[in-house]
């Protein structure tokens, strides 16, 4: 019940949002500016998408068993672009992952294969903020904020085995329910196996980076035919940290906390609000198209599964 209460209170923190942002700028000047985009900008734009997606499969296809084939992977990943959009949020998504590949390998592997890849993730997104930092003249809270999300998973990355160790030595870990204490301990002794493979931790940041690389490409793509003229520095800082404000479990998939944070950055570097709106919500458009063919995948899996059930006798 709690569970359930908490889900919708995320999903009203961002559908306020939203009305808010909807009410406070001319919503049909809005409108009026995501229709001027071409039909040239929106294929840049998704092929960026396109692109960061295929990255982003194959860099978690580093850390999952060498058993599993891309092409399961890759329709695990896209399928949980639609879970993303459930009340669930982020959170609904990676499980969709696991719950998809739970036949070929073990839950344990999986787990630790979507912890990793996330992690991983969001080192890249926060380097690629610290490099833009570096060019980009703006506040220095969002040097201070990057920076923090570097130092924050490079130390977890490196002391994901200590941890292990602290965790199997901590005496009161035997009054701990014995599956769960099995289940953690199994969690934290396969991270940190993936941690100390230094090619697959050094793979996986390079082709995280090309992929938050990407992102900021989708952006810039729209940005430019919206009209939106900032220094390429600028917006990969604005995107990193509109994205690291997603990370925050307070609305269901970011949804209203991308776009006010997105909006609040680029006005305050004299953007219009209805270009910054239109931006944020011609990305979300991209991600739709993403996760449209999420849930098509999912819908086919289901009928599928209908057609080839047994019937009764």
């Amino acid at each position: 019940m709690k569970r359930n209460l908490l889900l919708i209170l995320r999903a009203l923190t961002g559908v306020s949002i939203m009305i808010a942002l909807f009410w406070y700028y001319d919503f049909g000047q809005t409108v009026r500016l995501v229709l001027t985009l071409s039909g040239g900008s929106l294929l840049v734009a998704i092929g960026w998408f396109v692109l960061n997606t295929a990255i982003s499969i194959g860099k978690w296809q580093l850390s999952l068993p060498i058993h599993v084939r891309f092409a399961m992977i890759a329709r695990s990943y896209v399928t949980s672009y639609f879970y993303s959009l459930l009340p669930t949020g982020q959170a609904g998504a990676e499980l969709g992952k696991i719950a998809m590949l739970s036949s070929r390998a073990s839950l344990s592997s999986l787990a630790t294969s979507v912890a990793f890849d996330k992690l991983t993730s969001v080192l890249a997104l926060c380097l690629v903020g610290t490099f833009a930092w570096f060019f980009a003249p703006v506040e220095l809270w969002m040097g201070l904020l990057v920076a923090t999300g570097v130092l924050g998973c490079a130390l977890a990355i490196v002391f994901a085995p200590t941890l292990r160790n602290l965790v199997q030595r901590w005496p009161l870990r035997l009054w701990l329910p014995v599956k769960f204490r099995i289940a953690v301990e199994d969690f934290l002794c396969a991270l940190s196996s993936l941690t100390r493979r230094r090619d697959v931790v050094a793979k996986s940041l390079f082709l995280g980076l090309v992929s938050q690389l990407c992102l900021v490409g989708t952006y810039q793509a729209l940005a430019s035919a919206l009209g939106v003229n900032l220094p390429i520095a600028d917006l990969a800082l604005f995107v990193v940290v509109a994205n690291i404000a997603t990370l925050l479990p307070i609305s269901v998939g970011g949804i209203g906390i991308r776009e006010a944070s997105l909006v609040g950055l680029l006005t305050s570097a004299h953007i219009s609000g209805d270009k910054a709106l239109a931006l944020s919500l011609s990305v979300f458009a991209v991600f739709l198209l993403g996760a449209a063919a999420g849930g098509a995948i999912e819908l086919h899996q289901v009928l599928r599964a209908i057609r080839h059930r047994p019937q009764d006798a």
